[in-house]
């Protein structure tokens, strides 16, 4: 990972210390995190733009509830963004990389009749190439039995001439003839096995080198819109303690659901209620029964991941389900 942004930041900031110390300027801050793999092409890079604010040490923070009312800013420890990062194949530039590429999510009309059908690899191809050599083979053998009758009158029976001395053209002949046969038992092709498939003529995975994915980073930023925020309550995740719930802020801006800690205000958890369920009454609710939440849970299943929330009250819980149902029914870029 790199930051590109502090070099920047210090030289602003040192060059305009007193200015920025005095006034309420600004300073625009860019933060770029560099993610390698070895499957990229090129390093995932995500930016967040942030702006800063430079105070001075004698500066303090109003500890009065009334004036902490009259100030619109927020001191949090911890910078949130989202991101979408979506990693596809390369584009072939090679005739010989156009089947590595994986098409086989991708939808054809009229597939659904093709039942029982399944499409053919690199067996197609060599199918091709048997075939041509069992045609050039066929051409040479009728070439050969061309030739060899032109010449078996020449030939002397072993009935006839015994033992006696060939010619030198007949002994030429017998050496090309020998040579022939030597050259077609040396190119034939091994005998098929019995039940080999398609399958066992296909290159082995091993032998194919992975195609190289590319990477596309987008920042997401917050909905404006904020359909419902209060506290709730989550049963806390570590295994060294026993079960407890913990109070959390929560604001439902579609199609994310943003829980904050309390009372550091800082985001702790982005769920994404794309393609997310809603279950008012979860089975596990019977083992994490408390005095504190009662019946009042329900849970979020995400397309990776669980999450197990309860309310003070039935009536607060409708609420949080309703509001989320709206997000469904109100077309707020969610699907079920």
């Amino acid at each position: 990972m790199r930051f590109e942004s502090i070099e920047i930041l210090d030289a602003y900031v040192t060059a305009n210390a007193k200015m920025l110390i005095d006034g309420d300027e600004l300073i625009p801050n860019c933060t770029l995190v560099d993610v390698v793999s070895s499957r990229l092409e090129e390093p995932m890079t995500f930016s967040l733009d942030q702006n800063l604010q430079i105070r001075p040490r004698s500066w303090l923070r109003p500890q009065s509830m009334f004036k902490q009312l009259w100030k619109t800013a927020r001191v949090v420890h911890t910078t949130s963004g989202i991101f979408s990062a979506l990693l596809k194949p390369i584009s072939a530039k090679r005739a010989t990389d156009v089947w590595r590429l994986n098409s086989q999510q991708d939808y054809v009309k009229g597939e659904e009749e093709l039942s029982g059908w399944k499409p053919r690899g690199a067996s197609l191809i060599q199918d091709f190439y048997e075939n041509q050599r069992k045609q050039r083979w066929v051409r040479e053998v009728e070439n050969v039995k061309i030739l060899l009758k032109r010449h078996i009158d020449d030939i002397p029976s072993t009935a006839t001439c015994g033992h006696a001395p060939i010619s030198t053209d007949q002994e030429q002949l017998l050496t090309r003839y020998v040579r022939l046969w030597k050259n077609r038992s040396a190119s034939a092709p091994p005998a098929e096995k019995s039940g080999q498939t398609e399958l066992d003529l296909a290159p082995a995975p091993s032998e194919t080198v992975p195609p190289r994915l590319e990477a596309i980073v987008h920042f997401v930023p917050k909905n404006p819109c904020v359909l419902k925020s209060s506290y709730i309550l989550a049963p806390t995740t570590s295994t060294s303690e026993p079960l407890r719930w913990q109070r959390h802020f929560a604001e439902l801006r579609p199609p994310y659901l943003h829980i904050y800690a309390v009372p550091s205000g800082d985001e702790v958890t982005v769920i994404n209620l794309r393609n997310a369920r809603i279950d008012t009454d979860p089975p596990v609710k019977k083992l994490l029964h408390s005095e504190r939440v009662g019946g009042n849970c329900w849970a979020v299943y995400g397309a990776m991941n669980t999450w197990l929330f309860a309310a003070r009250s039935e009536i607060q819980k409708a609420e949080w389900v309703l509001a989320i149902d709206g997000c469904f029914a109100g077309g707020n870029g969610i699907g079920r």
